[in-house]
C-alpha cells in the first residue's frame, strides 16, 4: 500500500526534524482515512537505529488523547459552543493540583481544545460514567492490537475504571496514565476523519508470483465508533487546533 513519493517526502520532513531538534528519533505515518491503508510509514533514528517504533513502541499521547473526552461530552449532550472557566489556569483534584500553560480564562470547549487546556479537559469530564468512557475509548482502538501486517505490534494499556482515583481520572483525560502506540492513535483519528468509522490499518495490498496476483486484500472495516455527524462535530473543533490553536 505504501506510495514510494509520499515514503520519500516524509522521511526528508522527518530527517529534517531530528537534525533540527537533536532527537534521538523520529518517525510518522501517513494513512488514506477511507480504507486504512497505509500510504507511508518512516522511522528515522541516530546509531543505526532500525526498530519500527510505530509498531513497536508505547508512549503516554498526552494532548493528542483529548480527542478521546471531546467526542465523548459530544456524544453525552455537550456543544462546541458550551462555555468552560479554566479558573486561572489551576485546578485542584484532592491535593494535586493540575495546570495548563497559561490563564485562558473562561473559553468554549472547541477553544479550550485549540488551546490544549487541560484543566478545561478536566472540567469536562467531571460528569463522565468512566466505564462507559472505557468503552468508548476501546471502541476506538485503544488497549487492543490493531492487526497490521507487522511483527511485534504492542497492545498499549488502559487504566481500569474501578481502580482509578479521582487523580487517575483527571490526568487520564489528558493522556497520562494511558499508554498507545502511534499506529493506534493515528487510526483513532483515522476513525473520526473518515465519518466515525474504524478500519483495520494495512501495509499488504497484493502478493504476487511472477506478477500474477496470488493474493489480494480488501479494506476491512472494523466498526462504526460514532456517528457521522459526530464525527463530523470532532473534526471541526480539531480543525480549530490548527487555525486558532497550539497546533499550527
Amino acid at each position: 500500500t505504501v506510495d514510494l513519493q509520499l515514503q520519500a517526502i516524509l522521511r526528508d520532513k522527518l530527517k529534517e526534524c531530528l537534525d533540527r531538534e537533536d532527537a534521538r528519533l523520529a518517525a510518522g505515518l501517513i494513512i488514506e482515512p477511507k480504507t486504512g491503508n497505509i500510504l507511508a510509514m518512516v522511522n528515522v533514528g541516530k546509531n543505526g537505529d532500525r526498530r519500527n517504533h510505530i509498531v513497536c513502541d508505547e508512549f503516554e499521547p498526552g494532548s493528542t488523547f483529548k480527542i478521546m473526552p471531546v467526542t465523548f461530552a459530544l456524544l453525552n449532550g455537550a456543544h462546541d459552543t458550551d462555555k468552560i472557566d479554566t479558573e486561572s489556569g489551576k485546578i485542584k483534584v484532592r491535593n494535586h493540583v493540575i495546570n495548563d500553560y497559561r490563564n485562558y480564562g473562561v473559553v468554549t470547549l472547541k477553544q479550550a481544545v485549540a488551546h490544549s487546556s487541560n484543566v478545561a479537559m478536566v472540567k469536562l469530564s467531571k460528569g463522565f460514567d468512566r466505564d462507559r468512557f472505557l468503552l468508548m475509548v476501546r471502541d476506538f482502538g485503544f488497549g487492543e492490537m490493531t492487526g497490521i501486517e507487522f511483527p511485534g505490534e504492542v497492545r498499549g494499556r488502559l487504566p481500569q475504571a474501578a481502580k482509578m482515583n479521582d487523580i487517575d481520572f483527571a490526568t487520564f483525560v489528558f493522556g497520562q496514565g494511558v499508554t498507545v502506540s502511534m499506529l493506534q492513535l493515528a487510526m483513532a483519528y483515522q476513525a473520526v476523519a473518515n465519518g466515525g468509522v474504524l478500519y483495520k490499518p494495512s501495509l499488504v495490498q497484493a502478493v504476487k508470483n511472477e506478477e500474477k496476483p496470488v493474493y489480494t486484500t480488501r479494506p476491512l472495516r472494523i466498526r462504526r465508533v460514532v456517528s457521522e455527524s459526530f464525527a463530523r462535530m470532532v473534526t471541526d473543533i480539531l480543525c480549530a487546533v490548527i487555525d486558532e490553536g497550539s497546533g499550527a
